[in-house]
């Protein structure tokens, strides 16, 4: 989704995904105009845009992705024995 100009603050815009949110169950609760699969995508997608419109706009840091612990202990070994004095 595009960020319109017209989100100035972060509740403007998550108010907005909220009213998406709400017209996406009043279609599938109320009046059963999707089946569950597509409701689980669509209500899963609305919340995919509203994390990178946050992102986009400032109001959320990107995620970090998950340190690779084993990685960087075979690195830190690796200088270890690089610093060792052989005997």
């Amino acid at each position: 989704m595009v960020i319109e100009d017209s989100f100035r603050t972060e509740n403007e815009l998550k108010g907005n995904y909220l009213r998406q949110h709400t017209d996406l169950e009043i279609l599938y609760y109320d009046f059963g105009a999707m089946d569950k699969e597509t409701f689980d995508s669509q209500h899963g997608q609305l919340w995919n845009n509203l994390d990178a419109d946050m992102i986009a706009a400032g109001f959320k840091e990107p995620p970090v992705p998950p340190r690779d612990l084993a990685k960087e202990i075979d690195e830190l070994k690796a200088k270890v024995d690089l610093l060792r004095v052989p005997k």
